[in-house]
């Protein structure tokens, strides 16, 4: 662990497809289960480069954090769905997470959305906990896995 917290750059939409893949490759251990097991990285990176929008936690020039979420249309909702918040290891418990999510939710809120969703394993207790903290509510569960859900409030658009 670094004795203070490096000079950490956050960002929207920058990274590269090979950027995107090589922080997934890095982190994809570090999921449960692990990111690897569960999709090809090359064609999620990819899906992500192209369709996602990202909010990108930076060290000089290497992609530390990410988070990846999908935004509705006008005509399928006002909920925001999180794909992807990954860390790399030496860069946890610096408050990189939350920060990305916190820029997440004042994006999506400035863009008249009304909720986040997101799906986390129940064996995931760090992430569990991470979102709780947040004010994350767990408003489903399938099999082994959680939803949970963040309310941004009213938007100015109604």
């Amino acid at each position: 662990m670094q004795d203070s917290p490096p000079a950490i750059r956050y960002q929207l939409g920058t990274a590269s497809e090979a950027e995107i893949y090589e922080h997934l490759r890095c982190c994809s251990v570090h999921f449960v289960p692990p990111l690897e097991t569960r999709v090809d990285l090359q064609s999620y990176a990819a899906k992500l480069a192209s369709l996602a929008k990202l909010v990108e936690a930076w060290y000089a020039s290497e992609l530390v954090g990410l988070v990846a979420a999908y935004y509705p249309t006008k005509e399928s909702g006002r909920q925001v769905f999180i794909t992807n918040v990954s860390v790399k290891a030496d860069y946890r418990g610096l408050g990189i997470a939350k920060h990305l999510l916190g820029n997440l939710s004042d994006n999506a809120k400035r863009f008249g959305h009304r909720q986040i969703a997101l799906n986390v394993s129940t064996d995931n207790i760090p992430a569990l906990q991470l979102y709780r903290s947040l004010g994350y509510r767990i408003t489903a569960e399938h099999d082994d896995e959680l939803t949970m859900q963040f309310d941004l409030g009213e938007t100015n658009d109604d």
